[in-house]
């Protein structure tokens, strides 16, 4: 029985951190149409700033995490601003197509810059664990999981009680009669397209300090599988959003 507990907890704690990969995946899909098949490559640029930070500048994870959060939301609102703005005004097929080709520059990019050898985090500040008996939870996972439910609790906030997560949500719902409101959609899209950037960066802490390895290693065949199931479930969460 404790084998089964030790499963489902370890199960809980790493599906924390994909959970707000898949929210990303789902507010860009929900607000612009579009399926980010390059979420898995900012996830990784965000490991690799929280590496370099830390090779650099000694910092624990956990420490440098809004700092790391504001960068990938600034880089998030660049390419939006750069790439997505336009693909958005050109047909459908090429909307669907632009994260994908944005996905294959992204990784050879890091592959270019970074090699593809594995990098790893030498020391973090949390360690040890807690012994309750039929359980043991590991601290360098538990810390990171409570953050991930902080960070969900305050998207949820975030989209149904503040200003700029209402014309988000009216946005993504009818894009012209937001505009008609005053609701400046570009600003929305830009906003909705940089947050799950910066929703990486939990993603991130949670697998460098548990996982303790990033490498640039992505199979073609993978990303397709993956990005179908994410399609499929988009679907879903959006057809739910909408119809409430």
């Amino acid at each position: 029985m404790s084998i089964f507990l030790q499963a489902v907890y370890e199960g809980i704690i790493n599906g924390s951190a994909l959970a707000l990969v898949a929210m990303g995946v789902a507010l860009v899909w929900g607000v612009m149409g579009i399926l980010s098949f390059s979420q898995g490559e900012f996830l990784m640029i965000a490991m690799y700033c929280a590496f370099y930070l830390n090779l650099y500048l000694g910092l624990d994870p956990i420490a440098y995490l809004p700092f790391c959060m504001i960068i990938m939301f600034c880089i998030g609102v660049f390419i939006y601003k750069l790439i997505i703005a336009k693909a958005l005004r050109g047909p459908i097929l090429g909307q669907r197509l632009i994260t994908f080709a944005l996905s294959m520059v992204l990784i050879n990019l890091a592959l270019l810059f970074f090699k593809g050898d594995f990098r790893t985090i030498q020391h973090v500040a949390i360690s040890g664990s807690i012994d309750l008996g039929f359980i043991v939870m590991a601290k360098n996972k538990l810390v990171p999981f409570v953050i991930c439910m902080c960070v969900a609790g305050f998207m949820f906030w975030f989209l149904n009680k503040t200003k700029a997560g209402k014309a988000i949500r009216a946005t993504s719902m009818n894009k012209t009669a937001a505009g008609l409101v005053g609701i400046n959609s570009e600003k929305a899209y830009a906003l909705a397209f940089g947050l799950p950037q910066q929703l990486q960066e939990q993603p991130d802490v949670h697998l460098l300090i548990t996982i303790m390895y990033i490498r640039v290693w992505v199979p073609i065949s993978s990303c397709l599988h993956l990005s179908q199931s994410l399609w499929e479930a988009s679907e879903v969460s959006r057809a739910h959003w909408l119809e409430a």
